[in-house]
């Protein structure tokens, strides 16, 4: 609390006094990090017998007040952040009444143009030049001489509702091989107009999840427009069909034979309670090549549309979803020509949760929750936005979950089959169920092995059948197939004072009682540990052995690996070594003959040196020594020995400029 003491009663002082909010200097704005000065008339502060309190934001900041001559002032120990602020300034008179002597509002900002401003540019170039090797005669020279650079870019700024965002880079690459050559990498360019209008442009995602979008991330162009007056969401988009970099088609609409575009519109019809049924419809429509490079050269091309509409609704408390959704597509698989028609086929999805409400009593009381998803998709549906939706199946999960303070449980069953020709039925069968249990403790027990644990248990089992057909003459009959599978891992983890260790081991077996794939077992353990002797010394080490066996083909596979990793600093010097040895075996277990044998070594070391740190707008510089020397030792039908060790010196360049302004939300 400001405490000012003299001889003049409070109830003159609440009379005559009329501080007034001093005007930021030179300017028409108030920065984060500016004072704030409250001027009184005359030599009032020097009389004053009673106390005054000043808030910001209801907030009490009497105690960092200062006060010099006539002036009340409050100097922010951290930016505030931008934005309207309220400014309140109260009497406490001695019969205990609460006079307000002035109440201000006042703007603060990063710059005469945006509340909110940030701008961050990193720049790097890196040479690297061989000045010793030892190859053996098996292994072509490399490139002596290798250089890369990257120039990264981020800007943010904000005003109220209305934003934009930038964030993007620039590679470049030269070796003897490819030349130079300059890319630009994944960019993205977000605007806020106002509270309703939001547009990208660059490589995202359209932000819906359907039948016919499903984690589709492309470069191209959307917008996205809210109408609150009837809860509503209308976004718009067009993209490359096909994963995209580099200069060409930088926008990923250039093409409209080689992209999709489309349109979901969402609405809530309850305003009162939005959640309780959210109606989404969608739409798109599209075309790709063939040779599409994210899915193969030998694609042909295809085009059409597809449509959905989906009823997601949450009720009890947001403690029950129902979701249902029916899509349709109509697409071709020859482009523009004749060949293939497009042929129309539906799929259908429903979903529903429930989480139950706490039972019991105490601070750790028991909950569970029920799920259970089913798909179907007809023979002929395909979307050019969801491509890993298989055509011609049905899809069932039930899952259960069960928990209690540091104990989790999860249940699950899913069913699914799918016709591999169209011409049966259900060929393929696959069942699974499957049980996770975890155990993982919160605390920590100081200087102990055996802090905050976690213990889990994994078992899942997996059936596969397949009917067999026989087909005419010039066709290849499918044969029957019956499998399973059953797979069991415990695995436990630690944390403690210097680093964290685990242990694992699990078991997999197969069994084919069709007799068209080997039977097999794979037995198991994996240790590992992280420990770090202080800030600048750590050590990393894991090993694992896993023994597989063949029963009909009499094959015994034993794969062990071992690597370390030592990571230390001295000073301005940083030492960065490791050392990594690979063991893998494969016998025949009837004849005890060696059929694969690898023995891998390898060994690296880094001696890095910074030069200079940047400074504001200076550049920074590192040196480094990096040494190699790699060991290989194959025995299989094809002899291989290759040893060599390497030596670079990398001078690396960079630039960093970064100036921060707050916080900015994009």
């Amino acid at each position: 609390m400001l405490v000012l003491a003299s001889t003049m009663p409070s109830s003159l002082l609440a009379n005559t006094l009329v501080p007034h909010l001093v005007p930021p200097e030179d300017k028409g704005y108030r920065e984060p990090s500016d004072r704030i000065s409250i001027e009184f008339p005359f030599d009032i502060l020097d009389n004053i017998t009673t106390q005054l309190a000043l808030e910001i934001d209801s907030i009490d900041v009497s105690s960092l007040v200062v006060i010099e001559g006539n002036r009340v002032i409050y100097a922010p120990p951290s930016p505030l952040i931008p934005g309207m602020h309220q400014l309140r300034l109260v009497e406490y008179a001695a019969n205990g009444d609460i006079i307000e002597l002035g109440d201000w509002r006042f703007e603060v900002r990063q710059s005469a143009a945006f509340q909110e401003q940030q701008a961050h540019l990193a720049a790097s170039f890196n040479n690297s030049y061989l000045i010793a090797d030892d190859y053996s005669s098996e292994n072509p020279d490399i490139d002596n001489y290798h250089s890369n650079g990257a120039v990264d870019v981020v800007y943010s700024a904000r005003n109220n509702n209305n934003a934009i965002h930038f964030q993007g880079n620039l590679i470049y690459e030269e070796n003897s091989a490819s030349g130079k050559q300059a890319d630009l990498g994944h960019y993205l360019l977000s605007v806020d107009m106002g509270e309703y209008a939001h547009f990208n442009v660059g490589h995202h995602s359209i932000q819906y999840s359907s039948l016919i979008y499903r984690d589709f991330n492309r470069r191209g162009v959307s917008g996205r427009f809210s109408l609150p007056g009837v809860n509503s969401m209308v976004q718009l988009f067009s993209a490359r069909t096909g994963d995209l970099s580099g200069f060409s088609e930088g926008l990923g609409v250039g093409d409209a034979d080689d992209r999709v575009s489309g349109a979901v519109l969402n609405y809530q019809p309850f305003s009162d309670n939005p959640n309780a049924l959210t109606i989404s419809t969608s739409y798109m429509t599209g075309a790709r090549k063939s040779g599409d490079a994210s899915l193969g050269a030998f694609v042909e091309e295809s085009s059409g549309d597809a449509r959905s509409i989906a009823l997601d609704s949450y009720l009890a408390d947001q403690r029950v979803r129902l979701y249902l959704e029916a899509a349709q597509s109509n697409f071709d698989f020859d482009g523009n020509a004749a060949n293939l028609e497009a042929q129309q086929d539906n799929a259908y999805q429903f979903v529903t949760q429930y989480t139950s409400k706490p039972i019991g009593a105490g601070t750790t009381p028991w909950q569970w929750g029920l799920s259970i998803e089913k798909t179907f998709v007809e023979p002929d549906f395909y979307s050019l936005s969801n491509r890993n939706l298989v055509g011609d199946s049905d899809f069932t999960l039930l899952s259960t979950s069960l928990s209690k303070g540091s104990w989790f449980s999860q249940l699950f069953m899913k069913t699914e089959q799918d016709n591999v020709d169209d011409r049966f039925d259900s060929t393929n069968k696959t069942n699974m169920v499957g049980l996770d249990v975890t155990y993982s403790e919160a605390s920590n027990r100081e200087n102990t092995f055996l802090g905050r644990p976690v213990y889990r248990v994994i078992y899942q089992q997996t059936q596969q059948k397949q009917n067999g057909v026989e087909l005419d003459q010039l066709m290849v009959p499918l044969l029957s197939n019956d499998n399973q599978a059953k797979f069991i891992e415990l695995s436990s983890e630690f944390s403690y004072q210097w680093g964290s260790w685990y242990l694992r081991v699990n078991h997999n077996a197969f069994e084919d009682d069709s007799n068209i794939q080997s039977d097999s077992q794979t037995k198991g353990a994996e240790w590992g540990v992280s420990f770090s002797v202080s800030e600048k010394h750590r050590l990393t080490t894991s090993i694992s052995h896993y023994d597989t066996e063949e029963h009909d083909s009499q094959l015994d596979n034993e794969v062990f690996t071992y690597s370390m990793a030592i990571v230390s600093s001295f000073k301005s010097m940083a030492l960065n070594s490791s050392f990594t040895l690979d063991y893998e075996q494969i016998d025949d277990a009837l004849t005890q003959f060696e059929l694969i044998k690898k023995e891998q070594l390898s060994i690296s070391a880094i001696l890095a040196k910074q030069l200079a740190r940047p400074k504001g707008l200076a550049p920074g510089a590192d040196l480094q020594l990096r040494a190699s020397y790699f060991d290989l030792d194959s025995h299989s039908i094809f002899e291989e020995d290759t040893q060599f060790y390497e030596i670079f010196v990398d001078l690396n360049l960079y630039w960093d400029s970064r100036r921060p302004q707050g916080n900015v939300n994009h």
